[in-house]
């Protein structure tokens, strides 16, 4: 027993449900509720939650900083790795036990956290009914490897003069149904608003990034455990 455990651990690591040979990329293939949701959603789109949120903020000029909006982002991500996952379908992997059309999740710790998050968040200034309508319309905006996407939209442009320094605003946040469903959405925009919103400095919340993370611990359970 003690033989056949160490090999296996020089070989591959397993981390409920997650394994790795590297302790850098992990895998886990979907299970069948998964499967049944990424299916329809890989095909067309069918499945791809959004959730929608108006706000107004008193100080557009330091709240809504893009750079500040990257690193809440990118910490959002980091607490919810399945936001910055793939699903492989076609990976030569000797150490894999799955086949190769056989779909399942992807997750490396990422090299550069406000690149990655900048990939998957966009800047806009359409209303919110053109927002929702070119999501749910449109070309698919999520995919395998982007599971996650996030737009912040201005709106329409005023015609007033803005002598103040309050901006109303629209955010979608956008995610497949196969990694979570609608509780999970509003608890990471919920994140995502209260870190954009907090006192912190900038500064402060990269420091955030920086601060070494046991993903291991921060990986969810495999669905069907």
């Amino acid at each position: 027993m003690t033989t056949s455990a160490s090999t296996k651990q020089g070989q591959e690591d397993d981390f409920r449900g997650w394994r790795s040979h590297n302790r850098r990329d992990y895998f886990w293939p979907l299970g069948e509720s998964e499967y049944a949701h990424y299916i329809p959603a890989s095909q067309n789109g069918l499945g791809d939650m959004f959730l929608h949120a108006s706000f107004t903020t008193k100080s557009k000029s330091i709240i809504m900083d893009p750079l500040r909006i990257a690193l809440c982002w990118a910490i959002t991500h980091s607490r919810h790795p399945l936001l910055m996952s793939k699903v492989i379908r076609n990976c030569n992997l000797n150490i894999s036990p799955t086949s190769k059309e056989e779909p399942y999740f992807w997750f490396s710790l990422p090299k550069d956290a406000i690149k990655e998050a900048n990939s998957c968040l966009v800047f806009d200034n359409l209303p919110k009914e053109e927002l929702i309508l070119n999501y749910l319309n449109g070309p698919r905006t999520l995919f395998d490897k982007h599971m996650s996407y996030l737009v912040i939209s201005t709106g329409s442009p005023s015609t007033e003069a803005d002598d103040t320094d309050k901006g109303d605003y629209n955010l979608l946040m956008c995610a497949p149904h196969f990694i979570g469903d609608g509780a999970s959405l509003h608890q990471c925009t919920h994140e995502f608003i209260t870190l954009l919103a907090s006192a912190q400095s900038s500064q402060k919340l990269k420091q955030k990034l920086i601060q070494p993370l046991n993903w291991v611990d921060l990986l969810p359970p495999t669905l069907e455990s």
